[in-house]
């Protein structure tokens, strides 16, 4: 396949996904931080092996996404439809993971539920419509699995909370 917009399409199609791995990066850096910190900090017990399992297909994923994007000339191989659904692949796959993550980690209960948002707007502002509704209806859904998991983490969430309002 051969890109058919021009050279400044292909470099604003190219600098939207390496600013999605860059985003990508940073989600990776704040969930090994969370975990890390609720772990030792608050010395919540954690299934580590799961969340730890989840962060690394988000590494792994991510290289995939920048040697890609950082490859122009294989980036530019990629036509608009096929740039949609690498970019919807991975924002599906990221509500994917943030689900299982929550569903790890307290489920509904947890205040990073609130990232089904970011997906659905990230989602919104660098994909076809199609594929945003799409990340919008399987945000919804994991949003829904995570409402019906409850954990053992809520009551530590409660013991949290308790402990800073009593000071």
């Amino acid at each position: 396949m051969s890109y058919l917009g021009s050279s400044t399409e292909m470099e604003q199609d190219l600098s939207t996904a390496v600013w999605l791995a860059q985003l990508r990066w940073i989600a990776v850096a704040g969930q090994l931080l969370v975990i890390g910190t609720v772990w030792l900090a608050l010395g919540i017990t954690l299934p580590l092996s799961q969340l730890i399992a989840l962060v690394l297909l988000t590494i792994l994923s991510n290289i995939g996404l920048w040697w890609i994007a950082t490859r122009s000339v294989g980036w530019a191989r990629f036509d608009e439809i096929a740039q949609n659904r690498l970019l919807g692949g991975i924002l599906l796959f990221d509500v994917a993971i943030l689900t299982g993550l929550l569903f790890y980690s307290g489920g509904a209960a947890n205040p990073f539920i609130l990232f089904y948002v970011a997906n659905i707007a990230i989602a919104g502002v660098v994909l076809s419509r199609l594929w945003a509704i799409g990340i919008s209806v399987a945000s919804i859904l994991g949003c829904l699995r995570s409402e019906e998991h409850t954990s053992e983490l809520q009551s530590h969430s409660d013991l949290v909370c308790r402990l800073l309002l009593e000071k």
